[in-house]
């Protein structure tokens, strides 16, 4: 996807990987509060920005002009979207991530990485004081060919293959989780849940 969209927008593609979720939360808030009242500096007209970040860094005081900002993302079943972190993290080294390096020494479980206070709803902390009602389009990992398709129509880009390249073996761990640990796991992230099944059903 990344790919596509960098040779479709040219020049004007901005890859933001930076994602805060590296610092730890108190400060992670407390650089929140400072992006809400001075975001990034204002980007050129028809600029993208695509990775893995918070949206708050774009945009001050949670206030969004439609004429200026357009939100885009692609959401997971927060369980799957867990066991493909998870799976991720042991397989690299990540040691600029304070978790990481926790989660490696401790050697957790894909049972303790799921329930920690860390990952707890991971999508709610993403959109720290951005409600998800704000973006433009929502596509779902799980449909991700149709919901590529919409996008490109909505971008109007020419639709195209949409080369799937991310791949992890979280289907393993999938495959590990009984019925009474897949059901504490869903009930601890309930708010990603919510947020999940709004646009999957």
């Amino acid at each position: 996807m990344r790919i596509t969209l960098q040779e479709h927008f040219k020049d004007n593609f901005v890859g933001d990987y930076d994602n805060l979720f590296r610092i730890p939360k108190p400060s992670r808030d407390l650089l929140i509060h400072d992006l809400l009242k001075s975001p990034i500096p204002d980007l050129p007209k028809d600029t993208f920005i695509f990775g893995h970040f918070f949206p708050v860094k774009y945009i001050k005081n949670s206030v969004i002009n439609k004429d200026e900002i357009r939100l885009i993302t692609f959401l997971r079943d927060p369980v799957e979207r867990l066991s493909s972190h998870y799976a991720f993290w042991k397989s690299g080294d990540f040691s600029n991530h304070y978790l990481w390096r926790t989660m490696i020494k401790e050697d957790w479980s894909f049972a303790r990485f799921a329930l920690s206070k860390e990952m707890k709803n991971y999508y709610s902390q993403v959109l720290s004081q951005i409600p998800i009602s704000y973006f433009d389009f929502v596509g779902i990992h799980e449909n991700v060919g149709k919901d590529w398709e919409r996008l490109c129509d909505y971008l109007k880009m020419k639709r195209q293959a949409l080369p799937l390249t991310n791949r992890s073996n979280s289907d393993y761990i999938l495959s590990k989780i009984d019925a009474a640990l897949l059901k504490e796991i869903k009930e601890f992230h309930s708010e990603d849940y919510l947020i999940y099944n709004y646009f999957a059903e």
